[in-house]
């Protein structure tokens, strides 16, 4: 209490030595330098009361340690333990926390000794520690002194210049903190330590990711990769991880569900950062550990659980009760309630960048008494939230699951693909592109009970027509039980619009590899039925007419990474209509030997062959020129009108049946679709990917940067990850097929039109010549005198000179969008 104004009033600076008394001048200064001198021997006294306190609690009897506690559990029940606890004082505890000669080593002789007093010493900790985290204003203050904690270990490892200490001085905080956890005994308050150091860690590596984005050179990007790494390695962070993930139910580091959770997000960032050697420290920790197999078995009894849950509907009880607010905001340390989506994206972000070995692992492990077909579990969890997308907090867990799938046979790995078709994910992604983009509930599928008859069906006479895929065994997963849906709220249709991205990415990922006549491609025209394809291909076109003014630019891409929770937004996912595109070109290839009647009679023949529009046909000059206008009037009316954008299912359907829309927007994908073929393993491989209206490199630096990012493994991270790396990079410079923005509208309407233009000049230049003909006219003078231009009338001479203009004026256009194009 003697000197708590004191450290309220002045910050606590460790950096100011004696000698620096001498050189303050003022009167001021030499005052603060006091202060500071006085706080110093206060935290000194601190130190030696400290000290006293652990001696007698070495020598003192149980009586003596029993008062001790009552006080605390008095103090408890009063909430009176932290009414004079500062931000300082709280940071004062940790800095003696820290020390090298404090407390970890008591408790390592404690430890050893297995004394009573230790025992009563934990419990002091422990009631201490759940004091601390149960009170409101003091989960503020540590909550601060993490966030303060971060910016200067932030600033210290990206400063070149920073002191070498203050870096040591983190380091060994962390450090020491790690060697405490392990020298405790298994104890409810130890994963409030181990929470503070990965929570501490997390913020890091997410501030460094966004430095990391508006950084502008190469050399800071690899100072703090440097620098972050080398302190995780350092800190043993790494080796912390393994021993709380691979921990039984038994054993000491077997901690609660937010522990597991909190780890697997720290995991997580740490492999966005540097996939590569963390993906090699895991796959050693994986093949060399025996305990590894601990690991697996919980990601599969969590996985199970979940799915067990989802099957007797009770998805909004598990995840957001009424009382989970007031029941969990106890812990402010939680990062994610949801512990199943930190394991998928674990399990991913293990597979990512074509790591086949990852891959082939999941499948079997092969090395541990027993082994979990990890790939097998995200089939059966993707299925299983299939009735459970009426509800919005579904969906994140939904779509890290195909993310999940989509690592696993990225390469292609073969096995893994027989996995997702013999586990008929092919019907699954037939549910998820009939979702429908309405107001309200929404609906998999028209008739649950039918959806299962057809998938019993196919499996029965479908899949024994090929004996090399293996059947899939009758479990109580093939049934769907309809979930309780009277307190769900709607998923937004930006929701729905993902999910139907992340399946399509996995269907075409299915195919690659494959040979025009694999017997895949037959179950996917049995199964994804043409009128799917319409459909979606009507609501693709809804949304760029309704929502973005008929617009092909930047703006329409990559939108699948923003967060759009409102249903006023436009759902647009522009990728989906191209890989709905991707996938017939590829079913086509197979059609070549095997005619499917009912694909080409609705689908198929209104694509070109040649992957590129037909050749225009000249029109009616008239009512070409009528067509015009009447676009022009609608580009007039849609700027000075704001219309509210509803979407009708009615309307939508009736997009689908129309032939000319399905035709214009299988032309659009056609003129906006390029291939790539690259050769992997001794086989071709061929990837389709959308051309984007981009043209050049800002500078070098772009180039250089862009040249380092882009992983070419295999064409399909190649394209995808071209795509991704260019939003970034270059600049916009074509104006392409449709709109962009504001008088260039005018614009694109006039290259829409330049077929019209060119015939319109060329009938233009045949009537000038009859005009110059006709303005002729033959004079009273001799025979042999040729007629001059002059010799025309005013009239005459002024009406060509106009229309020599319009010529003039038209062909420079007509130049322009040439070269434009």
């Amino acid at each position: 209490k003697k000197y708590t104004e004191a450290l309220n009033e002045e910050k606590f600076d460790f950096s100011i030595n004696q000698s620096e008394i001498g050189r303050r001048s003022n009167r001021e200064g030499h005052d603060r330098i006091m202060k500071i001198e006085k706080l110093r021997k206060c935290v000194n006294t601190i130190d030696k009361i400290y000290s006293e306190i652990l001696e007698r609690l070495d020598r003192s009897n149980n009586d003596v340690i029993d008062e001790i506690i009552q006080e605390i559990h008095d103090c408890n029940q009063l909430n009176m333990s932290l009414r004079h606890s500062t931000r300082k004082e709280i940071k004062v505890g940790l800095a003696r926390m820290s020390s090298k000669i404090g407390l970890a080593d008591h408790m390592k002789d404690m430890t050893n000794t297995r004394t009573p007093q230790s025992l009563h010493f934990s419990k002091v900790w422990e009631t201490f520690v759940f004091m601390l985290i149960n009170e409101r204003r003091s989960r503020e203050l540590i909550d601060e002194e993490q966030r303060d904690l971060v910016k200067l270990m932030f600033n210290t490892l990206t400063n070149p210049d920073s002191n070498k200490y203050v870096i040591a001085s983190f380091r060994t905080f962390i450090s020491t903190s790690i060697d405490y956890v392990y020298l405790c005994e298994k104890a409810n308050w130890t994963m409030y330590i181990i929470i503070f150091i990965f929570k501490v860690n997390s913020m890091l590596l997410t501030m460094c990711n966004d430095e990391l984005s508006k950084a502008n050179s190469l050399h800071l990007k690899d100072l703090i990769d440097e620098n972050i790494l080398n302190a995780i390695d350092t800190l043993r962070t790494s080796s912390m991880i393994f021993k709380i993930l691979s921990a039984a139910k038994n054993d000491a580091f077997c901690y609660s569900n937010e522990i597991f959770s909190i780890t697997s997000y720290f995991c997580n960032k740490i492999l966005m950062m540097r996939p590569d050697s963390v993906q090699e420290k895991f796959f050693g920790f994986f093949v060399n550990d025996s305990t590894s197999q601990n690991l697996f078995k919980q990601f599969n009894e969590y996985i199970n659980m979940h799915i067990a849950k989802l099957s007797k509907g009770i998805l909004m009880d598990f995840y957001s009760q009424q009382n989970y607010t007031d029941e969990m905001s106890k812990n402010c340390y939680i990062v994610d309630k949801n512990l199943e989506k930190q394991i998928v994206v674990l399990l991913k972000s293990l597979c990512s960048n074509d790591n086949t070995k990852m891959q082939n692992y999941m499948r079997f492990q092969y090395n541990n008494a027993k082994s979990y077909n990890m790939v097998n579990l995200m089939v059966d969890y993707c299925a299983e939230f299939l009735t459970h997308l009426n509800f919005p907090v579904a969906y994140d867990t939904f779509q890290a699951t195909l993310d999940a799938l989509f690592e696993f046979i990225q390469g292609p790995n073969d096995k893994n693909q027989e996995i997702l078709i013999d586990h008929n994910f092919i019907d699954i992604s037939n549910a998820i592109l009939k979702l429908e983009y309405i107001e309200g509930k929404v609906e998999v599928v028209s008739n649950q009970s039918s959806y299962h008859q057809e998938k019993q069906s196919r499996r029965v006479t479908g899949r024994q027509t090929d004996p090399s895929f293996r059947q899939r065994s009758n479990s109580a997963k093939n049934k769907l039980d309809i979930s309780n849906d009277e307190v769900a709220k709607p998923p937004t249709n930006f929701m729905i619009s993902i999910a139907k991205y992340k399946c399509l990415q996995v269907l075409m990922q299915m195919l690659v590899g494959r040979r025009s006549d694999s017997y895949v491609y037959y179950l996917f025209r049995r199964v994804l039925e043409p009128k799917t394809f319409r459909i979606n291909f009507a609501y693709q076109a809804y949304f760029i007419k309704e929502f973005h003014q008929g617009e092909y630019s930047k703006d329409l891409f990559f939108r699948y990474d923003q967060h759009i929770d409102e249903d006023t937004e436009s759902p647009l996912i522009i990728e989906i209509g191209f890989q709905l595109y991707f996938l017939l070109m590829r079913m086509r290839e197979n059609m070549i030997n095997d005619m499917d009647e009912k694909y080409y009679k609705r689908l198929i023949r209104f694509m070109s062959r040649k992957q590129r529009a037909a050749a225009a046909v000249t029109k009616f000059i008239l009512l070409a020129l009528i067509d015009f206008f009447i676009d022009v009037y609608k580009l007039v009316a849609r700027m000075c009108k704001v219309r509210s954008n509803h979407i009708s299912t009615d309307k939508i359907h009736g997009m689908a049946k129309n032939d000319k829309i399905i035709s214009g927007e299988l032309k659009f994908y056609a003129e906006n679709v390029s291939k790539i073929e690259i050769f992997k393993d001794g086989s071709p491989q061929f990837n389709f990917f959308p051309i984007l209206p981009f043209c050049k490199f800002n500078s070098e630096y772009p180039k250089d940067l862009f040249l380092e990012n882009v992983n070419r493994t295999n064409a399909k991270t190649k394209c995808d990850m071209l795509m991704r790396e260019s939003q970034f990079l270059i600049i916009i410079l074509k104006v392409s097929y449709w709109l962009q923005t504001g008088l260039t509208r005018v614009v694109g309407i006039i290259q829409r039109y330049l077929d019209l233009w060119k015939d319109m000049l060329s009938y233009l230049s045949a009537a000038l010549n009859f005009i110059i003909l006709v303005s002729y006219s033959d004079q009273h003078g001799p025979r042999n005198e040729e007629p001059q231009f002059f010799n025309m009338s005013t009239f005459s001479t002024e009406v060509l000179m106009m229309v020599l203009g319009i010529i003039t004026s038209f062909f420079i256009l007509v130049i322009f969008f040439n070269l434009l194009a």
